[in-house]
């Protein structure tokens, strides 16, 4: 019986896996002409918050992540009413990709005191998954899943829910009916939000 459990466990965590492999992995070719293009945007209007955010966003997807971290941080220090969601999460992210974990809690942290956005939440939520503070990594990928349309987000929905089904499966107060539950809210959630 216990044996039966544990590969119910693995199938789900190999599904999830899939699922996820399946949405991450793109396209790139295009990325260093794009990064040229965007940099002569900026030579044109070097004011312009979005291009130093999407040309480090694009660096972000060649792993350049020193020139990366210096267009989020361009890109936070000209938005001087702190509302640019994307530079602040991504340059999270990046400390989470330097292995500086703790320092991306703390700056997610900060963000979330200024501007309670869900992606803040989901990114505290990997700093934490990656040293293993399960428990706060649980609670806010929670919060994320509960608030966020998977259709605006489906990459990060997608491993948020991975993640939190996977900390719940090496929980062993957990059982396999909760699981299922957690399985089907979320099926029946994503298919909604692609209908509305």
């Amino acid at each position: 019986m216990e044996l039966e459990i544990e590969m119910k466990k693995r199938f789900i965590i190999l599904l999830l896996s899939i699922i996820l492999c399946n949405t991450l992995y793109g396209n790139d070719e295009k990325t260093k002409e794009i990064i040229n293009e965007t940099t002569e945007r900026i030579n044109r209007n070097p004011e312009n918050l979005m291009s130093y955010y999407y040309r480090g966003s694009k660096f972000l997807k060649i792993k350049n992540y020193e020139k990366a971290e210096q267009d989020f941080d361009f890109a936070i220090e000209l938005d001087k009413k702190k509302t640019g969601v994307s530079p602040r999460y991504l340059k999270a992210k990046i400390m989470l990709l330097t292995k500086r974990e703790q320092e991306s809690i703390e700056f997610m942290t900060e963000a979330i005191k200024q501007k309670q956005a869900l992606c803040f939440y989901y990114q505290r939520a990997l700093g934490y998954d990656y040293i293993e503070k399960y428990s706060e990594a649980l609670k806010d990928y929670s919060l994320y899943l509960k608030q966020v349309k998977p259709k605006n987000f489906p990459i990060e929905y997608r491993f948020g829910f991975i993640r939190y089904v996977t900390l719940l499966l090496h929980d062993n107060k957990n059982s396999d009916a909760i699981i299922i539950l957690i399985l089907t809210s979320w099926m029946k959630k994503t298919i909604m939000s692609y209908c509305i």
